[in-house]
């Protein structure tokens, strides 16, 4: 198969299983089906770079006319896309109680935010997230849902993907800043004490569902 071919396949399939939420990304550039596309300099070439869902990586030298294969993106790399998916989900689930209306009746959509280092979701609660890449540790912070949402077992929800996300690529899940009594919570649940009274790790014996 040349590299036409499986650039090809590479759309073909990407777009058939997209994994990331349809939102552009600051480094990876403008998102088109199953992937993204972006400007880049190669040897002083403009070029067109795209990477897949897959991890397939692409570029496209402009003046040249020629394409050619590139480094694969391990999916681990991926870690902040599959974080936002996530919490672009909840937030297309939720949207009707997360909308805010402004003083002019206007309504004003929930801030949402992600690069490599930070996702967070912002209205009248808070979900933030910060992939620390080189540790290889997720921490959830300042988790706070809005107060219709809770006591229905979505936040333990919200945690329990975050965890199979970060299992999945081998990271580990901490939750940090922690109010005492949410602390209490996770603690009888079976999570790990990190730093008492302020962060905790999730593990697989910690209990995520509905006692």
């Amino acid at each position: 198969m040349n590299v036409i071919e499986r650039f090809k396949k590479a759309v073909a399939t990407n777009a058939e299983n997209p994994r990331f939420a349809p939102i552009d990304d600051e480094y990876l550039g403008k998102r088109i089906d199953g992937g993204f596309v972006s400007i880049i300099s190669e040897n002083g070439n403009p070029c067109q770079c795209f990477v897949f869902d897959n991890g397939e990586h692409f570029v496209h030298d402009i003046s040249e006319g020629m394409l050619y294969p590139a480094e694969l993106f391990p999916q681990e790399w991926f870690i902040h896309k599959y974080l936002e998916k996530i919490i672009y989900d909840f937030k297309e689930k939720y949207i009707s109680s997360l909308r805010e209306v402004d003083q002019d009746g206007a309504i004003k959509e929930p801030f949402f935010f992600c690069n490599k280092h930070e996702i967070e979701l912002q209205s009248n609660g808070v979900v933030k997230l910060l992939p620390f890449r080189d540790q290889k540790i997720v921490c959830l912070t300042n988790i706070l849902l809005p107060r219709d949402l809770r006591g229905q077992g979505i936040g333990l929800k919200l945690i329990s993907d975050i965890f199979l996300v970060c299992e999945n690529l081998g990271y580990k899940l901490r939750l940090t800043e922690m109010v005492e009594s949410f602390y209490n919570r996770m603690v009888s649940r079976g999570a790990t004490i990190i730093t008492t009274l302020d962060e905790v790790e999730i593990t697989p014996n910690t209990n995520l569902g509905l006692l």
